[in-house]
């Protein structure tokens, strides 16, 4: 019988024959020794040996995935529940090529009420900062309040405007252990109640962020009564300017609930998930019903899931949207049955545990450690999560709205694609005819040198699929070389560190991985949760919220552990149809006599002038000038530009530690340790010094006497 993987027929068979009839994980391996796909199992035998057989019955993706199998492996587990937490934690360490993911895996946004402490301020953040201190919880290990995710940072951002109008809350991070003599404009136009001249008190303070948390999780009944009870003690003061303002506070309140008020059976919190399908991407929708009113609505994007079917899509959005959400309520909502559904309902009733979401002010909240006017959480049973597919009433009136919601998404992004694919496509083909390639080039690699006058000198590589930005590869590196003004020794260097890794990435994984002791379940879970840790940490200190590629792009540091290593997890070994230095004929040469030197594959270089936009080919005297309309010339000056964006970017971050490490390392017991948990969790010196003394004595190894010391010499 022939196989239909890499596997040869005879082996495939020893190997299926094998498998246990226990629940696990399963990974797919392709022949450089690449995880390209990874499942659970309620019975191992039955799920892998499923891929083998007859290919008619599975779908085009699953049997392009199979084809390029050369290698499985298993891990038995005690459980389909611990299957699945095994599952999550390999999908964040491998990022397997074939499995449905949220498009980009991006950072997404938060509203974060800042840690108890006397006025705490609002604002957003993101999602590695929730998972570093939070565990993306409701109560974050900082002690602070999140709720989210979001994925629309413009929307997020009206709705704190509207949110201060009716609350007045501080965004600011000025030090409120300070008094100041003069407000802001918020203050002015009643956004914010002046905490920082002391014209609101810290109890008045406390509650309106109490009434904040109520609102923002569902209880406007609960605001509304308050600022009832508020304006009425207003009035019997003889406080007729404050009793107004409460009313006008009430008013906007009552038509925010009302328009967001829907008919679902029962007033318990439920969260209703939908999606519509076609070609390959998934558009889904969330809307987050609290005590019956539409509280919050969110827009996904899935990718690689052309083939996949309902149970399955449903199955993975839902572990990875709730693995990062701040709260879990007790009833999901979807339109058509799930895959491993028990399973699926244990871990998210220990998410809903973990993240609090059983209290009775619907998350953990930091009040046994002093939140302002939250109280002391009782205890509760945990409620079990339920996966429901709504039949009739109400909540499938709701089901079948979600999902109109879904199906319009999804056809506003085609029309949106169609544009841009007609576009994109377009100056790719242009591109690959004015250079005279033999096809479009696909994958274009752009790099860009960033130094002031020699120091900290940098490199981007930014990479550019299809003609859109694919973060998930960007990579960036630190000079090494001696002289690091030299603009055409960094660029040798940096293009001799990628092709000598794309060399080694190339080279088939040695010995037989089926014959080497299986690791147990725990002890892959605790490797891929050092992994991902590790990884968080690093970004968190490496990379600024607004650089977009936070939560996806391995440092060049973190390349270097994987580079060379049997499945290539740093991307070097997919090779461009195009490289652009950023630069003219001096750096192309560097480049051209850096891939020489390391013995690179034949890849198409190109050198792009900065003044006049003219690139430089290999063999060609003069240089060529695209026409100054064409789709051609604005895809290359987009790929230098986000080249040269990514390389400032990444030089400002490292010359900005060195300048915070240099000052910090003055103060005497601030070591490496806590220099470095000093800079992620304040960012510069000016922020250190703006920082409360409460705040800086939260830092892990920060004594008083270390304190005195950092005031003292800061």
């Amino acid at each position: 019988m022939e196989s239909p993987c890499l596997i040869p027929a005879d082996k495939l068979s020893e190997r299926l024959a094998a498998l246990p009839r226990e629940p696990g994980v399963y990974l797919m391996k392709d022949a450089q020794g690449r995880v390209i796909y990874v499942g659970k199992a309620g019975v191992l035998r039955t799920r892998v040996r499923s891929y083998f057989g007859s290919q008619e019955d599975l779908g085009p993706k699953v049997r392009a995935m199979v084809a390029r199998v050369a290698d499985f492996s298993y891990i038995v587990t005690q459980s389909e529940k611990e299957a699945l937490l095994l599952e999550n934690n390999l999908l964040k360490e491998h990022h397997p090529r074939y499995n449905v993911k949220l498009r980009d895996d991006k950072d997404y946004l938060y509203l974060k009420i800042g840690r108890p402490t006397t006025f705490p301020r609002v604002y957003t953040t993101r999602a590695r900062q929730v998972a570093s201190t939070a565990g993306a919880s409701g109560a974050g290990g900082d002690g602070a309040r999140y709720f989210g995710p979001y994925t629309n940072s413009q929307s997020l951002r009206e709705t704190i405007k509207h949110l201060q109008r009716l609350f007045q809350f501080r965004t600011c991070a000025l030090d409120m252990g300070k008094e100041y003599k003069r407000p802001c404009l918020l203050f002015h136009i009643k956004r914010c109640s002046g905490p920082c001249i002391r014209a609101v008190t810290p109890e008045d303070y406390d509650k309106g962020i109490q009434e904040l948390i109520w609102f923002l999780e569902g209880k406007h009944d609960q605001v509304v009564d308050q600022l009832q009870a508020d304006m009425e003690h207003a009035a019997e003061e003889l406080e007729f300017e404050r009793a107004a303002s409460l009313r006008d506070r009430i008013a906007s309140a009552q038509k925010a609930a009302e328009q967001q008020r829907v008919t679902v059976l029962g007033r318990g919190d439920l969260d209703a998930v939908a999606f519509a399908q076609e070609d390959g991407e998934v558009a889904v929708q969330v809307f987050s019903v609290r005590d019956d009113k539409v509280v919050n609505r969110e827009e996904f994007v899935l990718q690689d899931a052309e083939g996949a079917p309902p149970a399955e899509i449903l199955a993975q959005f839902l572990q990875q949207f709730y693995d990062r959400a701040t709260y879990i309520p007790p009833s999901i909502l979807v339109p058509a049955p799930v895959d491993h559904a028990d399973a699926l309902e244990e871990w998210l009733t220990d998410r809903r545990s973990a993240t609090g979401s059983s209290t009775p002010d619907g998350a953990a909240s930091a009040a046994a450690d002093g939140t302002a006017g939250s109280g002391a959480p009782r205890s509760r049973r945990v409620e079990r999560v339920r996966i429901e597919v709504p039949q009739r009433g109400g909540k499938k009136r709701l089901m079948d709205m979600v999902s109109q919601n879904a199906s319009e998404a999804l056809e506003r992004m085609k029309l949106k694609w169609l544009q841009d694919e007609r576009k994109t496509r377009g100056a790719v083909r242009e591109l690959g005819e004015a250079l005279a390639l033999p096809d479009p080039p696909r994958r274009i690699e752009c790099y860009d040198i960033s130094h002031i006058q020699g120091t900290s000198t940098v490199a981007s590589m930014v990479v550019f699929e299809d003609g859109r930005p694919a973060r998930q590869a960007y990579r960036r590196f630190r000079i090494k070389a001696g002289d690091q003004n030299d603009d055409f020794a960094s660029m040798y260097e940096v293009i001799s560190r990628r092709f000598k890794r794309a060399a080694a990435a190339s080279q088939p994984a040695t010995g037989a991985e089926d014959e080497e002791p299986a690791p147990t379940a725990g002890e892959l879970q605790a490797a891929a949760r050092s992994s991902t840790d590790a990884r968080r940490a690093e970004q968190s200190g490496e990379v600024p919220d607004d650089a977009g590629e936070s939560g996806l792009m391995a440092t060049e540091e973190a390349s270097d552990e994987v580079a060379g290593a049997p499945g290539d997890r740093g991307g070097w070994g997919i090779l461009p149809d195009l490289v652009i230095i950023d630069g003219g004929k001096g750096q192309l040469g560097a480049a051209l006599e850096a891939m020489r030197d390391v013995a690179a594959p034949a890849v198409p270089t190109v050198g792009l002038a900065k003044e006049r936009e003219e690139l430089f080919r290999p063999g060609y005297s003069d240089p060529l000038l695209l026409p100054r309309t064409s789709q051609a010339l604005y895809l290359v000056q987009r790929v230098r530009d986000e080249a040269h964006r990514f390389a400032v970017t990444y030089h400002q971050l490292v010359r900005k530690k060195r300048m915070v490490g240099s000052r910090l390392d003055t103060v005497q017991g601030i070591g490496p340790k806590r220099k470095k948990a000093l800079v992620r969790q304040f960012g510069s010196v000016s922020g250190i010094k703006a920082a409360s003394d409460e705040d800086l004595l939260a830092v892990p190894g920060i004594t008083q006497e270390i304190l005195d010391r950092l005031r003292e010499q800061l």
